[in-house]
């Protein structure tokens, strides 16, 4: 079925349900409907060549160059029904950052359930930060560079014993890498 169909059917009846009967309210947005076929147009590499004042487009030109390509992209019948096309700004780097920090954040708060205390240095969330941004994907690439660089590592020194309960972890840059100082806690006695 066609993606405008299936969105049309959504709006119609207000809600939709996929193979596991989870129903999602429609009465109000379809959000997301138009991300994709307009990020390959706003990409700095894709802008054309000439007297352009800065890498990303204002917000005028990249409203003008999302509907452009939605256009082309859906039909009239389906724009039709749309009340409004809302473009959003390309993230930039503290956006970036922000996020970063948001995941490190959350395995901070899991670790603490594991009784293992994170210190990650700043220096850290800007290498995540570089090294998960991609200008065409935005963050979602991120994810897996906290994955990689952090969790997968701190996961195998958990698991060999290297990171006990009640162990602080301080997690820093040394020679342009990620690098796990850990130091362990005493352990409880019970008596």
């Amino acid at each position: 079925m066609a993606p405008e169909r299936k969105i049309f059917n959504m709006r119609r009846t207000g809600h939709t349900t996929q193979s596991i009967a989870a129903i999602f309210a429609a009465a109000c947005a379809m959000p997301g409907v138009a991300a994709e076929p307009a990020t390959e147009t706003l990409s700095p590499d894709k802008r054309p060549i000439g007297f352009v004042q800065s890498e990303m487009p204002d917000y005028d030109e990249a409203r003008q160059l999302v509907l452009r390509e939605v256009k082309k992209f859906f039909k009239p019948e389906f724009l039709n029904r749309l009340d409004d096309v809302i473009v959003f700004h390309y993230l930039e780097h503290e956006d970036v950052r922000q996020i970063a920090r948001i995941f490190v954040d959350e395995l901070i708060q899991r670790m603490n359930m594991r009784e293992i205390a994170l210190e990650v240095d700043n220096g850290v969330i800007e290498k995540l930060a570089h090294d998960g941004f991609d200008p065409v994907y935005g963050a979602r690439p991120l994810r897996r560079e906290v994955e990689r660089q952090i969790e997968n590592p701190l996961a195998m020194k958990i698991v060999q014993g290297g990171c006990p309960a009640n162990s602080t972890v301080t997690i820093h840059i040394a020679k342009n890498a990620i690098q796990f100082d850990i130091k362990p806690g005493a352990s409880e006695t019970r008596g």
